[in-house]
């Protein structure tokens, strides 16, 4: 498988993957690997379609004049297959994935859409094709495109492609080859249609691919060459035929691209590398959350040998040609069918019969011994041997001298016809049909018993539907997005309810992102009509005795004709309208009643008048209410200002008497303090005049008694200080002011 792990490819790169060369590469890689399974397919067609003897065997048979009978026992065993997968035929029905997207009219239009192009197109015919080529060679394979032609706004189709002319990626495995990442379809178009739709292309130089490494024998069978052609991969030009090769290459690859949040709508804004980077800048400034992500994208490109005719984006961005694939060969990586398994039964069971038939045509003449000389003519004897009527003339004597001998027959060999049968019989064990299925059994059963075996007989072929209904759903992913894409705004499209048709406008106000794909077994499936009415018809007679009327979608399974069903629908819609009389009672009764009405609501008007009256004078009341709540309120406040400015008013004034008892007090001790420095002024000056008499007399004194010592005269010191220092302290001590009533000094203490 491709690795698509790096992401810093250039846009270059990736293209140069598919070049035209490397294209041309695949092609022949794919040759290589699927080379068997091409001729295995021829083999299978022809075996499907009666053609199975191989030319040796032919020319044999030939040669001894033998016939090369053939009793096609695997064409019954594919069309019971096919008719099997016609009478249990799905549709394709959508439902939304979101709960907010459930609108019932778009579903509804949605599907009649898609019904509308299948029909068309005539899809399921187109369909079962493909389905029956699966079932042969492992393979069928459906394209949807627009076609022109038939309508010029383009008419969306489904189209049945011949397996031979495809080639896929090699290292596909998944069924339904859903995990290809190529695949190319070969298909021979006449050049005048070339050169109409691609008239810039150089034709002249289509012919032989210089790097094709092998070359297969031309085709044998010009009304099927799709089927019987050999693949010759140097050759791209048919000049006996004047056709061209023309190689459609389909391919997915990876792309970067943006996803930025819209923060005003909350949605998110996919952009492409281009157009990311125009508005990168603005976007970091915004600060607006983005991240990068990867997505496929499908491509197409159309090529007539090394000359690239078209390339471009696909019609939709999914696969518009799509496979049906039966059972995997897991040693070659090849799909293969139902009739690879029954070739050899059927090859030996024609090889067998015509060994019978042989020895059935030759034992009955005998032989014969005869002496020389006892025949006169020996072709006349070979002629009229085995004519029990002739005559024969022999030589005179032969008879009675026993000249002549009929020679003895061989034994018919006893394990011949076994073989036969065992060889018969296997065809339908490997293809795990049974009798049942095939509508053969030759012997009495019940019913239950037979539907029963043939329940068995589909099991073994469940594989083969599964990848059926995967089909489906891929192809119904693809339908929806060919109708939003091509399908005209405004295309009338019918819908069917309750019995009458509707023609309702086709708009495109839808995202092919938000709906699933179901597959569902159709209504006009035989089966599911056969199994749904069998069950019904047991319950039908009890449902009318009880009076349970019976609904008209059920008639849609019943097996009557489709114009039956339709009067039948329409007897029922019409016995539910009421007879002219009664309607005319009901009519009178709801004008009555439509009176009654009037009056009642009358009636309710005048109550909601009063009710109303009721209500504004009860309004009324609470406004005055309130506004005498609001008057106290305001009385209230009032009056707390009030008190407040008288509170703030004599704060204010003992806050001025006590300023201006402050200021008579600092007066006060202003003088106080004046009075305290003079007395101390003075003691200091008498202490001063006491200590120069003492001096004085002292000196006297140790003038009489002489000089006293140093201890003393520093004992009489100290004393003399402590003595002054308490004078000091008690004239220090603070004054007690007395006040009275009026604040006014009475004492000081």
């Amino acid at each position: 498988m491709y690795s698509y792990t790096d992401n810093s490819n250039t846009s270059d790169e990736k293209e140069d993957r598919y070049s035209l060369s490397n294209i041309l590469r695949l092609r022949k890689k794919a040759a290589r690997y699927q080379g068997d399974w091409r001729s295995d397919a021829r083999e299978d067609y022809k075996f499907r379609d009666g053609d199975q003897w191989d030319d040796e065997d032919k020319a044999y048979l030939e040669e001894q004049g033998r016939p090369c009978v053939t009793f096609n026992r695997i064409g019954p065993i594919v069309n019971s297959i096919k008719g099997q997968e016609l009478n249990s035929r799905q549709e394709i029905r959508y439902l939304p994935r979101n709960v907010h997207d459930n609108d019932s009219s778009i579903v509804e239009v949605l599907n009649a859409a898609i019904s509308f192009v299948r029909d068309s197109c005539d899809a399921e015919d187109e369909e079962s094709d493909a389905y029956e080529d699966a079932v042969t060679c492992g393979m069928g394979w459906i394209e949807t495109l627009v076609d022109f032609n038939e309508d010029p706004d383009g008419k969306i189709t489904e189209e049945r492609v011949p397996p031979l002319e495809m080639r896929w990626d090699t290292s596909s495995k998944k069924r339904n080859l859903s995990d290809r990442h190529w695949h190319m379809r070969e298909k021979w178009i006449p050049r005048g249609e070339v050169e109409e739709k691609w008239p810039k292309a150089k034709l002249d130089q289509v012919g032989f691919d210089a790097m094709a490494d092998e070359v297969e024998s031309e085709q044998h069978d010009a009304t099927e060459a799709w089927k019987y052609q050999e693949d010759q991969m140097d050759r791209f030009l048919n000049d006996k035929e004047d056709q061209i090769l023309v190689i459609q290459f389909s391919y997915k690859e990876r792309e970067a691209y943006w996803r930025v949040g819209d923060p005003e709508s909350g949605r998110v804004v996919e952009f492409d590398t281009k157009r990311y980077n125009r508005i990168k800048d603005k976007l970091d400034m915004l600060g607006v959350p983005k991240v990068k992500q990867h997505r496929w994208v499908y491509k197409t490109k159309y090529l007539a040998g090394r000359e690239e005719l078209e390339t471009g984006m696909s019609a939709v961005q999914g696969w518009t040609i799509n496979p049906i694939t039966a059972n995997r060969e897991e040693s070659k990586n090849v799909w293969y069918g139902i009739v690879k398994a029954m070739k050899d039964p059927q090859m030996w069971a024609n090889k067998f019969f015509a060994q019978i038939m042989h020895i059935f045509n030759t034992n009955p003449k005998g032989g014969l011994i005869y002496e020389k000389g006892s025949i006169d003519d020996t072709y006349d004897i070979e002629a009229k041997w085995a004519d029990s009527s002739g005559i024969i003339e022999v030589e005179e004597g032969a008879l009675t001298g026993k000249k002549l001998q009929e020679r003895t027959m061989s034994n018919y060999p006893a394990s011949l016809d076994k073989m036969l049968q065992f060889a018969i019989s296997s065809i339908r064990d490997v293809s795990g049909m049974n009798v049942e299925m095939l509508g053969m059994a030759n012997r009495e059963q019940s019913g239950v018993l037979e539907q029963e075996r043939k329940k068995a007989a589909l099991v073994i072929l469940a594989p083969l539907q599964n990848s059926l209904r995967h089909f489906r759903k891929q192809q119904g992913r693809v339908l929806l997005m060919f109708v939003a894409e091509y399908m005209p705004n405004g295309t009338m499209i019918r819908i069917l309810e309750k019995g009458q048709q509707q023609f309702v406008p086709f708009t495109k106000d839808f995202d092919v992102l938000k709906y699933d794909t179901i597959v569902d077994t159709s209504p006009n499936s035989p089966n599911l009509k056969q199994e749904v009415w069998g069950t019904m018809s047991q319950i039908l007679p009890q449902m009318i005795q009880a009076g349970v009327p019976i609904p008209p979608a059920l008639l849609d399974f019943s097996p009557l004709p489709e114009s039956v069903v339709t009067e039948w629908k329409k007897y029922i819609e019409e016995s539910k309208r009421p007879d002219p009389k009664v309607q005319k009672q009901m009519q009178g009764m709801q004008q009555e009643n439509q009176k009654l009405k009037q009056q009642v609501q009358q009636l309710a008007s005048k109550k909601e008048e009063h009710r109303a009256s009721m209500q504004q004078d009860a309004q009324e009341f609470q406004m005055e209410m309130q506004q005498k709540r609001e008057e106290a309120a305001m009385d209230m406040q009032i009056e707390e200002r009030k008190m407040l400015l008288e509170q703030r008013n004599a704060e204010m004034k003992l806050a001025l008497e006590e300023k201006t008892s402050q200021a008579k007090l600092r007066t006060e001790i202003n003088k106080i303090q004046t009075h305290y420095d003079l007395e101390i002024r003075k003691l200091e000056e008498k202490s001063t005049t006491e200590e120069f008499v003492i001096e004085k007399k002292m000196e006297l004194e140790s003038r009489k008694l002489g000089i006293p010592t140093d201890e003393e005269v520093q004992k009489a010191e100290e004393e003399e200080t402590e003595n002054i220092d308490r004078l000091i302290a008690e004239l220090q001590k603070p004054v007690k002011v007395k006040r009275n009533k009026k604040g006014l000094i009475t004492s000081l203490g």
